[in-house]
């Protein structure tokens, strides 16, 4: 059930624009942990197969939000390294987090690990939607910003419009004025494990 979930909003979410994968995704991801907890609560196989469904969907977005950020706002020599560097980090978290919900489990039962992780999963997703309308509700407006002046200036959605900037290390043309996309650029190289 979430492999279909996953690959069906993966291919819904493609048109979305990041701010709102980052915050769909989180938000869903934030109501799939108290599903889950609910499902534990009730024995209920019907919220257990909707508490997944929407887990799927909730990973598909938060996958491709994440993914579009580092590819669109990390150097290009350094693109690669902050991808595995996200990987890193969420099989970290995995990693550590299986085992310290096992050991929550053994000392007190299912119920206090399943309210346990959603307390901790729940607050980690809400302070990335906080973040995520923070950093990105700006960079969606530049972008729109860019796509108004593309259009007054005769340009179509491909091209480069004379209003748009060059990202410092020239490569690409870039919606966003050179203020903001150092703050971008600042946010997807700022990886705790890989120098840049």
């Amino acid at each position: 059930m979430p492999d279909g979930s996953i690959t069906l909003f993966a291919l819904l979410g493609r048109r979305l624009h990041t701010r709102v994968l980052v915050l769909i995704g989180a938000v869903m991801s934030a109501a799939a942990v108290w599903l889950f907890v609910l499902t534990g609560a009730t024995d209920s196989l019907a919220l257990f197969f909707l508490a997944s469904a929407v887990a799927g969907a909730a990973y598909a977005f938060d996958f491709a939000g994440g993914l579009t950020v580092l590819s669109r706002f990390a150097p290009a020599p350094h693109r690669a390294g902050r991808v595995s560097g996200a990987y890193l980090d969420g099989y970290a978290a995995q990693g550590i987090g299986a085992p310290a919900l096992g050991a929550v489990v053994t000392a007190h039962g299912l119920m206090s690990e399943l309210v346990t992780g959603a307390a901790v999963a729940g607050g980690f997703f809400v302070l990335v939607a906080v973040v995520g309308l923070a950093v990105l509700t700006p960079l969606h407006r530049a972008d729109r910003e860019a796509a108004r002046r593309r259009t007054a200036a005769g340009t179509g959605p491909g091209g480069v419009g004379p209003e748009e900037h060059r990202a410092p290390n020239g490569e690409a043309p870039s919606a966003l004025p050179p203020g903001e996309w150092r703050t971008a650029h600042r946010i997807a190289t700022c990886h705790p494990f890989i120098s840049p």
